[in-house]
C-alpha cells in the first residue's frame, strides 16, 4: 500500500490524474507513471536552491510589464499565476507557467521578429529540463519584450535582473 501511495503522489506532482481508486491500479497504469517519473531528470524534479532563486525573477519580470502588455483577462489570472510560480516545485511547472504568461502577452508588446521565432521558443520551453535552460528561455522572452510596455523602473532594474537570472540558472 505504501508503494502505491508513493506512485500516486508522484503522479499527482506530474499532473497525472487518478482515473480509478488506488486499490484498483493496474500494471499498465503503474508502468506509465514510472516512465513519466523516469523521463524527468532529478534536477527538474526537485526544488533546488537554484529554482528557489529563479522563480521570483519570473514573477518580477511579469510585474514590470504594464497591464497593456497582456490580454485583459490576465488581470483576473495574474495573482493566482504568480502564486503558482512561487510554489512550483520543478522547472517543468515553471516553464508551463512561463508559456502561459507569453500566451497572454499582446502582439504589440513584443518585437516584430517574435512572430518568426516564437514557435521555436515554445518548443524549447516545452523541452526545458534544467534551471539553466529555463533561465535561458526566460531571458530570451524578456529580450523580445517591447520596452514601451514595460514599467519605467525596468530600465534601471534590467541589467541586475539578467545577471541574477543567469546566476540562478547556473547554480
Amino acid at each position: 500500500m505504501r508503494y502505491r501511495s508513493l506512485i500516486l503522489m508522484g503522479c499527482l506532482s506530474l499532473g497525472v490524474a487518478a482515473q480509478e481508486p488506488i486499490v484498483k491500479r493496474d500494471a499498465l497504469y503503474v508502468a506509465q507513471a514510472r516512465k513519466q517519473m523516469a523521463d524527468i531528470p532529478d534536477s527538474a524534479r526537485t526544488d533546488e536552491k537554484g529554482l528557489n532563486s529563479l522563480r521570483p525573477y519570473v514573477v518580477q519580470l511579469e510585474s514590470m510589464m504594464r497591464w497593456t502588455a497582456n490580454d485583459p483577462a490576465w488581470k483576473g489570472r495574474r495573482d493566482a499565476w504568480a502564486q503558482q510560480v512561487l510554489k512550483s516545485r520543478n522547472v517543468i511547472q515553471v516553464s508551463k507557467l512561463l508559456l502561459e504568461l507569453e500566451s497572454n502577452t499582446s502582439w504589440d508588446a513584443v518585437d516584430a521578429g517574435w512572430k518568426k521565432s516564437r514557435n521555436g521558443w515554445i518548443q524549447k520551453v516545452k523541452a526545458v529540463r534544467s534551471r539553466k535552460a529555463l533561465a535561458e528561455r526566460l531571458m530570451e522572452y524578456e529580450a523580445n519584450l517591447n520596452w514601451d510596455f514595460m514599467e519605467e523602473d525596468w530600465k534601471g532594474a534590467r541589467d541586475g535582473w539578467v545577471e541574477n537570472v543567469s546566476n540562478a540558472g547556473n547554480q
